[in-house]
């Protein structure tokens, strides 16, 4: 029977947390993070992307700037791109999607890789990110054993500088096609770049992508191994907006079901939950919904919880 998640609390998880401690090695935590964990480092989020690149597209078809992105889409529109988007375009501009036109840019604009690449190097280049809080917090849990497994959906690389940072170096799987780098039950902290990094980003947005991942027997076995093994999932910062993420999630739930899950929401109304994430959470008697959590102050407070200073780079910057 599917079932609300229950709503849970900082505390709380930190209280489970210590449950799982194991004193002779990393404890069986894993966690999955998204975009919310880089907003405050500088790295735009979906919307402001998918709007960037639709001016860059209309300026790219009329040689002329166009400040607006709902008239840039019009513009774009009328060259052939982005049709779809277009007659809410013109009737209800405030109500566009800005997260399935990202999608309909990768799916029909920037679908070569090296066009992909181009994209997310130029955002990478222009937001000139620095490492902030809730990295550098991941990064200390790690060094402290509090984590086996960080799973990123992001394309930046903020999640590798937060360990190292706090001198972790972690095996690293930067997308699917390396898979086979992740233990279940690892001895050193890992890292799975699970849609690659800025380096080799891949959108999974069509349909053919879509069925290779849900397809995909390394990716189905290696959710699944990594659900079972871990003795408790954490999510920050991410929205489930992924499709074929949450299909393996959703697929690793309905195997191992009551396993303990913390969905840390940043909206404070538990019903902005995605229909996808609930999905997921319904499998659980045992999962929980955290809602209002910006990442940087979650992991403060997490921190504070479990004990932790402040990230060694900053307590004691000669050592580190």
């Amino acid at each position: 029977m599917p079932h609300e998640p229950q709503i849970g609390t900082v505390e709380a998880l930190a209280s489970r947390a210590r449950l799982t401690r194991n004193p002779d090695g990393l404890a069986r935590i894993t966690f999955l993070i998204g975009a919310g964990c880089s907003v405050s480092a500088g790295i735009p989020a979906v919307t402001a992307i998918a709007q960037d690149e639709v001016k860059r597209l209309a300026r790219k078809l009329t040689s002329k700037t166009q400040t607006d992105p709902a008239k840039a889409l019009l513009q774009a529109a009328k060259h052939g791109y982005l049709t779809g988007h277009r007659e809410i375009a013109e009737n209800s501009p405030d109500q566009l999607d800005w997260g399935a036109i990202y999608d309909t840019l990768f799916a029909e604009v920037h679908t070569a890789p090296s066009d992909v690449a181009r994209v997310f190097k130029s955002i990478i280049k222009e937001a000139k990110p620095k490492v902030n809080w809730a990295h550098l917090a991941l990064g200390e849990l790690a060094r402290l054993n509090w984590i086996s497994t960080t799973i990123t959906t992001n394309f930046d690389l903020l999640a590798l500088e937060g360990y190292a940072r706090a001198g972790v170096i972690p095996v690293v799987s930067d997308g699917l096609e390396s898979l086979d780098r992740i233990d279940p039950l690892p001895d050193q902290p890992q890292i799975l770049q699970i849609n690659g990094s800025v380096h080799s980003y891949r959108m999974r947005n069509s349909s053919a992508d879509l069925d290779q991942v849900r397809s995909s027997s390394s990716a189905i076995t290696c959710f699944r191994n990594l659900f079972q093994a871990s003795d408790l999932l954490v999510v920050v910062g991410y929205e489930g907006r992924e499709p074929q993420i949450m299909d393996l999630l959703i697929d690793a739930a309905k195997t191992f079901r009551d396993k303990h899950i913390f969905w840390c929401l940043y909206s404070a109304n538990p019903a902005r939950l995605s229909p996808r994430a609930a999905e997921f959470l319904s499998f659980s008697t045992n999962a929980r919904l955290i809602p209002g959590q910006d990442a940087d102050i979650f992991f403060h407070n997490l921190s504070s919880e479990l004990g932790i200073g402040a990230p060694l780079a900053f307590r004691d910057p000669l050592a580190f």
